[in-house]
């Protein structure tokens, strides 16, 4: 038995969209694999389950109290190597799966952890921890050359990422993504005489945004009873008998909506600045639209790895700037032309995105 534990920064419950795909990846594991997992906390964990995963409880030993500095961010993670690394021992693990984190401190301390573990150490990377740190770039980029040139293997979210990191790092990597099973729930109602929008997770865009969508929802009202549906708290303000704002639900009860649903919106800053963001990542919230059949309005850069695949599979309409008229044509353009756009869901999953295809690809990583 193959004991695998995964290190990630939040309970494999949360975790937004890297927990959507972690789930995916960890349901039904082969019969020589276990899977373990830990949060680096101060707390005591709420359940020593999550399923049939065991969850383990490991006290960092943060210092209480401390203010940033970078001789006690040091002292900090020395701490922390030398208690995760006698924490492997004592639970006999054979493979370490960090799931890559953003913050700069959460980096700091895993680059110490790699440079003294005598463990195997699988990577995955959801999001560009480098993007995320733009006022320490240069130390976040060695300090990320570090972890993956410590790895045995890693995964990576598209394409783009793999080969930007071939370039950069000169490093392998495989492209995992969230998977989709042969029962993941699918939309059951064509969009005849309503229309149910769905933006599921954050939007991660910047003024003028959320305004043009939704005016270009208040536009589609003018022709069918229209719905947007949201889970971004921050857009409460704007919601109205036709802008829907949900708490957090559980996967089941998520599943359950997506089956009301008729077409999807996902979103990515088109600031300049921004814009590099979209080049390496690749939202999961597209491919539970894909996945359910649903197709999508990409409200973001052409140049970016959605439109690549979009340029593969016909799955959805991009709209690169924030007219209002726009997004409505392309909203429309699903609207009429449903069974098309959703025979290419269909092929995109075959292709891309099979529960069967991804997890191979894992496997082969995770067991090498």
């Amino acid at each position: 038995m193959k004991k695998i534990l995964i290190l990630a920064n939040y309970l494999p419950s949360g975790g937004w969209g890297g927990g959507v795909i972690m789930r995916s990846l960890t349901q039904n594991p082969p019969e020589n694999v276990s899977f373990l997992w830990t949060v680096p906390t101060s707390a005591a964990l709420p359940s020593p389950w999550f399923g049939s995963m065991r969850l383990l409880g490991f006290r960092a030993g943060f210092f209480r109290g401390r203010g940033f500095s970078t001789a006690i961010l040091h002292l900090e993670s020395i701490l922390f190597s030398l208690r995760f690394r006698k924490f492997l021992k004592q639970n006999a693990v054979d493979t370490l799966w960090i799931v890559m984190p953003t913050a700069f401190q959460d980096i700091y301390r895993l680059s110490v952890l790699c440079r003294g573990a005598n463990i195997r150490i699988h990577v995955s990377v959801h999001d560009d921890p480098v993007l995320e740190n733009e006022k320490r770039h240069k130390l976040v980029d060695r300090l990320f050359r570090g972890i993956l040139d410590k790895s045995h293997s890693i995964d990576v979210i598209s394409a783009r990422m793999q080969r930007r990191y071939k370039q950069q790092y000169g490093v392998d990597s495989t492209v995992i993504t969230r998977t989709v099973p042969d029962n993941f729930p699918g939309n059951v109602q064509a969009p005849d005489h309503c229309l149910n929008i769905l933006m599921g997770g954050y939007g991660n865009a910047s003024a003028p945004w959320p305004q043009p969508l939704i005016d270009a929802v208040a536009q589609l009202n003018t022709v069918c009873g229209t719905t947007l549906m949201l889970f971004d708290p921050k857009l409460r303000p704007w919601e109205s008998d036709r802008v829907k704002v949900f708490d957090l639900m559980d996967e089941m009860q998520f599943n359950a909506l997506l089956q009301t649903v008729h077409l999807g919106y996902a979103c990515d800053d088109l600031s300049p600045d921004k814009i590099a963001f979209a080049q390496l990542s690749l939202p999961t919230k597209v491919i539970t639209y894909i996945g359910a059949g649903i197709p999508f309005v990409y409200h973001g850069p052409a140049d970016s790895t959605v439109g690549d695949l979009l340029k593969e599979f016909k799955a959805g309409v991009i709209v690169s700037s924030n007219d209002v008229g726009e997004l409505y044509e392309a909203f429309m353009e699903l609207k009429s032309n449903y069974s098309l756009y959703a025979h290419q869901c269909a092929l995109a999953v075959e292709e891309c995105f099979s529960e069967a295809k991804v997890l191979g690809r894992l496997y082969r990583e995770l067991l090498k």
